[in-house]
């Protein structure tokens, strides 16, 4: 039963990276000398979280994996050759792999990093580095990753640049100060498209989406048990109705309160951001 459970969580986090378009990958366990193997946990756990802060990946982290790889019975004690961790990405359904080494070379640290593809065994991108201590490999890892990705440099915290007139760089800008955060009461996440902020318009719009459904379905199907309720030729199916029909009128407050709330935060979130660009 509990590796059927296992299969099913791996299937849903295939199905979910697909819909979204994102590629499954998980970090493996690094080799090292000179670390002890704590700081070589906390590290890799480090470099998943940097990886899942891109938002271009879904990530297998550590504990989900050794979960998963404990109900199927499978021991990865000692699994430091590729072919071995190769292996587990197959197993986890992941489309890639990040394996590496870390260690200390005189009074330099150094970091080595490789990005693999489970199903042809490929090195796609490799990545090495040297630091003057594990602070500086910390602090430094977001570019590590940027550079393994080939994306933009990961910022912990995002904020919103204004370009000078005279700056000649191209500078992707977001404006609140020409929309209409009103119209989010009606359509959420309507200022946020205007704005360009396209990413928050869809958490909003499909949030608000979601809700109107649960409600719409919920209200179909109260009206449903309803009249079945009212036919009931005895007591025990009238209760048994009447608990149905409830927990679907419960349903419909929830999917109301869902689309409220989005209508409502989309709203605020507009007219906050707004007010601090005109002001």
């Amino acid at each position: 039963m509990k590796k059927i459970l296992v299969l099913v969580f791996i299937l849903i986090i295939t199905v979910n990276a697909f819909a979204e378009e994102k590629e499954l990958i998980t970090v493996m366990d690094f080799s090292s000398n000179n670390f002890s193997e704590m700081d070589v946990i906390v590290f890799v756990d480090y470099l998943s979280s940097q990886i899942q802060n891109t938002g271009e990946y879904r990530v297998i982290d550590r504990m989900q994996r050794e979960n998963i790889l404990s109900e199927l019975e499978f021991s990865n004690s000692g699994c430091t050759d590729e072919s071995c961790q190769l292996e587990i990405g197959r197993l986890l359904s992941a489309r890639k792999v990040i394996v590496g080494s870390i260690g200390s070379i005189g009074n330099k640290q150094i970091l080595n990093v490789k990005l693999i593809d489970v199903e042809t065994s490929e090195t796609i991108n490799s990545a090495s580095k040297k630091y003057a201590d594990m602070d500086e490999m910390l602090s430094g890892s977001d570019i590590l990753i940027s550079e393994l990705f080939g994306l933009s440099v990961v910022t912990k915290t995002p904020i919103a640049v204004k370009a000078r007139p005279d700056d000649e760089s191209v500078i992707e800008k977001v404006n609140y100060s020409e929309t209409l955060p009103w119209l989010d009461l009606a359509i959420p996440g309507f200022s946020h498209f205007q704005a360009g902020t396209t990413g928050m318009g869809i958490v909003y719009l499909g949030t608000a989406i979601g809700g109107a459904a649960l409600l719409g379905v919920s209200e179909y199907m109260y009206s449903a048990e309803t009249e079945k309720y009212k036919t009931a030729d005895n007591t025990a199916d009238a209760d048994s109705l009447y608990a149905r029909r409830e927990l679907w009128r419960i349903l419909s407050i929830v999917g109301a309160g869902v689309w409220g709330l989005s209508a409502i935060g989309s709203t605020t979130h507009g007219l906050v951001a707004k007010a601090a660009e005109v002001n």
